[in-house]
């Protein structure tokens, strides 16, 4: 049976045959979680901690896709408010990813954060498609 050892930051594939998408994830910073119970989707989070504000509070920024439910969503850590919907379909570029960014996170995000969250949000869009 095949399997991943992660040890004190040392990686190891054990077994005949290797998942890609697994290893893929884990080389791309992507977390993904699946629930037990058969009615919730797979989660995955694309980028975690992006610094920015909401309501003149200091927030951390999330970037997740649900693949069974077909969801793109931007949350905060601190919350499930904001919870921003984005329409996947339409995200074709980074570009695009920018313009689909509502303007409540935009504008409490540096030109950097902002630049992290629209590569995160092209990686969740593409994932979906």
């Amino acid at each position: 049976m095949p399997g991943v050892i992660a040890v004190n930051g040392t990686l190891a594939v054990t077994g005949t045959a290797v998942m890609t998408k697994g290893i893929n994830d884990l080389v791309n910073g992507v977390t993904t979680t699946q629930f037990n119970n058969g009615d919730r989707p797979e989660s995955r989070t694309f980028a975690k901690g992006i610094e920015g504000k909401y309501n003149g509070k200091k927030v951390h920024y999330r970037v997740d896709a649900e693949p069974q439910g077909k969801k793109l969503q931007i949350q905060c850590n601190e919350n499930k408010v904001p919870d921003f919907r984005l329409k996947y379909e339409k995200i074709n570029s980074i570009k695009d990813a920018i313009e689909q960014i509502p303007k409540a996170v935009k504008k409490n995000l540096t030109q950097g954060k902002l630049q992290d969250m629209a590569k995160a949000v092209y990686r969740a869009a593409q994932s979906l498609k």
